[in-house]
């Protein structure tokens, strides 16, 4: 733990390190993340890291992308949940919902339904009411900010059911490690040949995320 002379692995999990069946998340794995000014909305954004390294902390480091535009921004875990596996990697579009997935109009039923990127704004996903299906059309009310309802059609592939992902809050609390690796295993463990291994560790230690960080010049790790 702290500053290393040799390569580490730099690694997070829950509060205790077993008990919990949260899946491995991969350092730039993508992300949605409640609006703090629309509960009702997640944006999209990738895992870059814990906020405070070395301590134990309740937030997380997200990488947000606009149209002409990208941020870092630190949020609470309790905001952060992963993405639904029905939901392509980076993608705005789903497998989509099938027809008579839900009730038709009056039946209040929700979806979420992607709405893309902005100038200035990341990909989105809001809450909306489904009031009517149209062979692969779907008529939504998506609320918004103050109560406000946008009325939108939108092809199914650009909606899902509500995500059941848990926020990263179930884990407790997260706590970034450096754990100091031999040198002599320093080139074994950034191979492919330890991949099971290492997959191992990470069942058994209940581990989040982990990676292999190592100085340039032979100077050591971070």
């Amino acid at each position: 733990r702290g500053p290393c002379r040799n390569p580490s692995t730099s690694s997070w999990g829950g509060r205790g390190g077993l008990g919990f069946s949260f899946p491995p998340m991969q350092f730039g794995a993508e992300v949605e993340v409640q609006s703090r000014s629309d509960p009702h909305t997640w944006l999209a954004g990738r895992f870059k890291d814990l906020a405070a390294p070395g301590q134990v902390g309740g937030a997380v480091v997200v990488t947000f992308e606009a149209e002409e535009e990208s941020w870092d921004a630190e949020v609470e875990v309790s905001q952060v949940r992963l993405r639904p596996r029905s939901t392509p990697e980076g993608g705005e579009r789903t497998s989509g919902l099938p027809r008579g997935w839900a009730p038709s109009c009056g039946s209040r039923a929700s979806v979420e339904v992607c709405f893309p990127a902005s100038k200035a704004q990341p990909r989105r996903w809001t809450v909306s009411e489904l009031r009517l299906e149209q062979g692969d059309f779907l008529f939504v009310s998506a609320r918004g900010d103050a109560g406000r309802v946008q009325d939108a059609v939108v092809h199914r592939s650009r909606a899902r059911a509500p995500s059941a992902q848990p926020s990263l809050a179930v884990l407790g609390f997260l706590e970034r490690q450096l754990v100091q690796v031999p040198w002599d295993l320093a080139g074994w463990a950034a191979s492919k040949d330890a991949t099971e291994c290492l997959a191992q560790v990470f069942r058994t230690a209940g581990l989040l995320a982990a990676r292999l960080i190592q100085r340039g010049g032979g100077g050591g790790a971070d």
